[in-house]
């Protein structure tokens, strides 16, 4: 078991970067990450970058500043790797964390191409704000690919989930920043929901106030 807790990292490309790593525990603190030039020509920063691992629980951040792309990318193994070792993340919890950042705050991540995908990917209690996509979930292996995410606060964002792949994204039971319901393929005045989402089911309160 490997854990990596209370951190208050400033002004870094990466927070916490894991490779091949099985049962992580990321917990407890801040990190603001802050765009590098020596890091894709100063292009992207990342709270939280899992390149390729398992078993991960990402629980009790403050993640994302005016300057971080992404608060947490999960990735597969892709097309450019050498590992063998593994080919999915899967069995990532993302878990009472406050999320904000320019491009998302939850980015699940395939190229085209890549052999590897987030998989079975679970995003709950958190407060994911102030993003171009709250979620954003590209085209993922559909078959082993199941991603939930419910009774988060969601709010403030273009839109709320994303989804640019053909898998449907399981987001019941949040709140979308208004007790309407969800914007975009809902008919409410929340976020926008985007893509293949479940979202029938709504709270009309916070997440918070609706677990006590």
């Amino acid at each position: 078991h490997n854990q990596i807790v209370r951190l208050n990292a400033r002004r870094v490309s990466r927070g916490v970067s894991l490779q091949l790593a099985t049962n992580t525990e990321i917990a407890d603190g801040s990190i603001d990450a802050d765009v590098a030039p020596a890091w894709d020509g100063g292009g992207t920063s990342y709270g939280v970058l899992i390149g390729l691992a398992g078993d991960t629980s990402i629980h009790g951040l403050e993640l994302g500043s005016a300057t971080t792309r992404e608060a947490i990318r999960i990735a597969g193994r892709d097309s450019q790797t050498c590992a063998t070792e593994m080919t999915d993340s899967a069995g990532t919890a993302i878990t009472g964390n406050n999320l904000h950042a320019t491009i998302a705050g939850v980015h699940l991540f395939r190229e085209l191409g890549d052999p590897g995908a987030p998989t079975n990917v679970t995003v709950s209690c958190n407060t994911i704000s102030t993003s171009l996509d709250g979620v954003l979930v590209d085209e993922l292996n559909a078959a082993t690919s199941p991603v939930l995410v419910t009774r988060n606060d969601i709010s403030g964002n273009s839109a709320g989930v994303r989804n640019l792949g053909a898998l449907t994204v399981d987001a019941n039971g949040n709140w979308w920043g208004h007790s309407s319901g969800p914007s975009g393929a809902g008919s409410g005045s929340g976020d926008a929901v985007l893509g293949a989402v479940d979202f029938l089911s709504y709270l009309q309160n916070f997440a918070v106030l609706d677990a006590d």
